[in-house]
């Protein structure tokens, strides 16, 4: 087992059971999972102030809550699953992990107060005071490994941009690498940590662009995540660079965004230059990208067809062509498969300058690239 994993492990021995009230607990404003991306860090000598508390409760109050206060007044506060907390000082507690349900807590304590709501007594008493568990280590990014190991896999599954936000900035951290951070929380097929991180990375890019940029939203990631980074000829048109983590074509991303539906989302893939999240668009997009169907794409970028009736031109000109050849494509296969058996990996491994280690990464990241086409033909064979 790798040293990382080993040590991130042994982080979870560092926790303690503590019987807490819930006067004494604190949202984390620099919580992972909520707190807004490049969000300067709240120092701890200012996390109990009201205003800091109260902004870190509409942020949490955003992902909704209500399921879960009336489940708590309903049912009481279980503590099977108990919060992590990190202490502040002697009478006081930030929260690790539990933002949410101690968020929920503090809200139904608040309406009971008011006399808005009245609690019996033993869900009262389960809500003002409860076990929970305190780390006891001095890990700085303790709230990002026991976020990742509890949602990664998780007991709340998080959509694909919240867990491509965490892994960037667990990335940008820490300084781990994308396989890395896949051995640590779990993450498989391994490479979709390098994938939802690169996403990730041209979701931001997107969000920059001064003409379509503020009407990006978390809801338009997949155009970056299930679209872009699933075909590698759209990554080429768009002329994406793994070294930079960027798009190199500006004025392709530009009119990639153009076609987006845009802040109402109302626009389908039946008008005009608009595309949706969708295995249509993801595949007929990078065959209209691909010279041979120029034209076609043309009349796209013009108006004149919709990418649906683009996805059913082509449909017509591949049924006039020749059969394909299998011996040929069998033929094909098995050359590259040679060519990455005999990769010699001991001497890429013992890579010791600058350009060795650069071509390294290099070949890393093809093989990754490989790997994710080669599952995705293999689910498409499967159909």
């Amino acid at each position: 087992m790798a040293k990382y994993l080993i040590d991130t492990w042994e982080e979870f021995t560092n926790m303690k059971k503590v019987r807490v009230k819930l006067e004494q607990l604190y949202l984390d404003p620099n919580n992972p999972r909520f707190a807004p991306s490049g969000k300067e860090r709240v120092p701890d000598e200012r996390i109990t102030e009201d205003a800091v508390q109260e902004e870190a409760k509409r942020e949490i109050g955003k992902t909704g809550i209500n399921a879960l206060m009336s489940s708590i007044m309903t049912s009481g506060f279980w503590v099977i699953d108990r919060v992590v907390l990190r202490m502040l000082n002697r009478d006081s507690y930030v929260v690790i992990e539990g933002n949410r349900r101690i968020t929920a807590l503090k809200m139904i304590m608040e309406q009971h107060q008011r006399g808005h709501i009245t609690l019996p007594n033993g869900i009262l008493d389960g809500i003002k005071e409860f076990e929970a568990l305190v780390y006891d280590g001095d890990n700085p990014n303790i709230a990002w490994i026991v976020q990742g190991f509890r949602h990664t896999p998780g007991i709340e599954p998080w959509q694909r941009y919240t867990q491509a936000r965490f892994w960037t900035d667990y990335e940008r951290q820490t300084g781990k690498k994308p396989q890395e951070i896949a051995s640590i929380f779990g993450i498989k097929p391994r490479a979709l940590a390098s994938t939802l991180i690169r996403a990730y990375h041209a979701f931001e890019q997107g969000k920059s662009d001064e003409d379509y940029g503020e009407v990006l939203s978390p809801e338009d990631f997949g155009f970056f995540d299930e679209v872009i980074m699933a075909k590698p000829a759209l990554r080429v048109w768009l002329g994406w660079s793994d070294d930079q983590r960027r798009f190199t074509r500006p004025e392709s991303l530009k009119e990639f965004l153009s076609w987006l539906p845009g802040e109402d989302k109302t626009r389908t893939t039946n008008a005009p230059r608009t595309i949706d999240v969708s295995p249509l668009t993801r595949d007929t997009l990078s065959r209209l990208v691909q010279p041979e169907h120029s034209k076609l794409f043309q009349r796209f970028r013009d108006g004149d067809l919709s990418i649906r009736q683009c996805s059913e031109e082509i449909g017509k000109i591949e049924t006039r062509r020749e059969p394909v050849n299998l011996s040929v494509v069998i033929s094909n296969l098995e050359e590259v498969s040679n060519i990455i058996t005999l990769l010699p990996i001991p001497k890429i491994q013992r890579a010791k300058t600058k350009e060795q280690k650069d071509q390294k990464n290099r070949i890393l990241r093809l093989l990754e690239e490989i790997a994710d086409i080669i599952a995705s033909q293999i689910k498409n064979l499967k159909k």
